[in-house]
């Protein structure tokens, strides 16, 4: 009774002190009150609700990059409770948290939280789902703009590698008609699925070069800023020359699928005219590769003359309607200069190029400078170092007594392609000593013969060898009657300036 009659005292006087106290002055007192207990509070909360708006139905696609950014953290496997789920044709397995749950990470030295919250919002059993995060008030103003910005970044990355690999074709005819400016209806790009298993693990070639390479394009795909801050397009060019079956076109695949690019494999061949390339270009889209493979049979080059860029330019223009290629019906040498380094080749960003070659000497030098093709890579004939490679690949050993045979036999001017020494194993894959016996074989006769002696013959510079080409390169090659036919040595064969593609 008594603690009550206290209640009630404490409670009038209450009520007597604001009927006395202006409001004016409470709310001065309320401000103060409020002012103390903010410094002793240490975190700040930012709430990231899933939905947003007056009615609550505009979707926050923050929300979603937080629950993607969330599932890469290690602690949300720790959690009490988690969930794990796969997207469609991946094997890969995500986490997301569940309700109520909270974890930690780490930015620039400073610690952060995320706690999953699921309220209900009315009796119908609607919830609102948000994630809140907690972040030390001395952190904000330095940590919490980029933080959200790697946030965004990561989950923007893991998004992307989510979807399934494409490659691009552009298998029918593609441009302007001959009598009209009307373009054809076809379609510019058709693809399919991309499951190509090359990875850099893979690749047999020297450690070195494949690190090398790895480390450019890991400096390509974080150069956005850098490479805006220096006004150029952010897109990177590559030439790959060498030999046919040294690993040029698997590389490209390794490269797709270590960045997660989609492949367009451009033929020139089904391209009318200039007009047509760029359309072409417009449809690429971003975080993709170009691939143009044998470029020196895909292109029509003019001979080297010593001419400079605009005077390549100019004759490059000769004939065409308006640049396009239109009279002449093909890609020129100036439409492919703006297709790699032009106007156009700002459409769109974080884009790689590469052209393929067996001979890069046929090539015009207009195509091979910086800014055009930025890394030129020779892949070689097989060497010992790559061999060893693709006997754990084909035959799944890293040491074996018949090694120093096969070294000693690449030493004595041995000439294989990976793709051969590749081929000598797998046929013989059942027998270890089998395989690495029939490749040192191989090697001896290469070497016997001057050199490769498994390849079927290739042209030399002047045309004078037999040799099996597709259809589209038929008119580029005719051998005249009576022609003699001659061995050809490995130091002819480095030497020549024309190769047949693959196959």
């Amino acid at each position: 009774m008594d603690s009550l009659t206290h209640l009630w005292s404490l409670m009038g006087i209450i009520v007597v002190f604001r009927n006395l106290v202006p409001p004016l002055l409470l709310e001065m007192v309320r401000r103060w009150l409020e002012s103390w207990q903010e410094k002793w509070k240490a975190y700040r909360f930012y709430r990231v609700p899933r939905h947003y708006g007056c009615d609550g139905g505009q979707e926050n696609g923050l929300y979603n990059k937080v629950s993607t950014y969330i599932g890469t953290l290690g602690g949300a496997v720790d959690t009490h409770y988690a969930n794990l789920y796969s997207v469609q044709n991946s094997n890969n397995i995500f986490v997301s948290l569940e309700a109520g749950q909270s974890v930690k990470d780490v930015f620039l030295g400073a610690r952060l939280w995320w706690i999953h919250e699921v309220k209900e919002k009315d009796e119908e059993g609607d919830v609102t789902r948000s994630f809140i995060l907690k972040i030390h008030k001395r952190d904000r103003a330095v940590v919490l703009r980029p933080y959200l910005a790697h946030v965004q970044a990561v989950a923007e990355d893991v998004d992307h590698r989510k979807k399934d690999l494409k490659l691009y074709t552009n298998g029918q005819k593609f441009g302007r008609q001959r009598s009209t400016s009307m373009a054809f209806r076809q379609p510019g790009w058709t693809s399919v699925a991309f499951k190509h298993p090359a990875t850099f693990d893979t690749l047999a070639m020297e450690a070195e070069l494949k690190n090398k390479i790895k480390m450019d394009l890991d400096a390509f795909v974080r150069g956005k800023n850098y490479y805006h801050r220096l006004g150029r397009a952010w897109k990177r060019g590559y030439l790959f020359h060498g030999p046919p079956g040294t690993g040029k076109s698997s590389m490209i695949a390794a490269m797709a699928n270590y960045l997660h690019y989609d492949i367009y494999d451009l033929e020139l061949t089904k391209v009318n005219d200039n007009w047509g390339l760029r359309m072409l270009l417009t449809q690429t889209s971003n975080k993709s590769i170009i691939v143009i493979e044998d470029i020196d049979f895909s292109l029509d080059l003019p001979k080297h003359s010593g001419v400079n860029d605009e005077e390549e330019r100019h004759k490059g223009n000769k004939g065409d309607d308006d640049d396009d290629g239109h009279e002449s019906g093909s890609v020129t040498v100036s439409g492919m200069l703006n297709f790699i380094d032009g106007l156009w080749s700002s459409c769109g960003e974080e884009k790689i190029i590469v052209f393929t070659t067996n001979n890069k000497n046929r090539l015009d030098p207009a195509l091979l400078r910086p800014g055009r093709m930025d890394m030129h890579i020779y892949f070689p004939y097989c060497t010992f170092s790559a061999f060893k490679i693709l006997a754990n690949n084909y035959l799944g050993i890293k040491e074996h007594k018949l090694f120093c045979q096969v070294e000693e036999a690449f030493q004595a001017r041995g000439c294989m392609t990976a793709a051969e020494v590749g081929e000598t194993l797998l046929v013989n894959k059942i027998s270890t000593s089998r395989a690495l016996k029939a490749l040192i074989s191989a090697l001896q006769s290469s070497s016997r013969r001057g050199g490769n002696g498994v390849v079927p013959e290739r042209p030399t510079e002047n045309g004078t060898h037999q040799f099996k080409m597709k259809n589209k390169y038929k008119s580029k090659f005719q051998l005249s009657p009576g022609t003699p036919v001659t061995p050809l040595s490995r130091d002819s064969y480095n030497c020549m300036s024309l190769h047949c593609r693959d196959g």
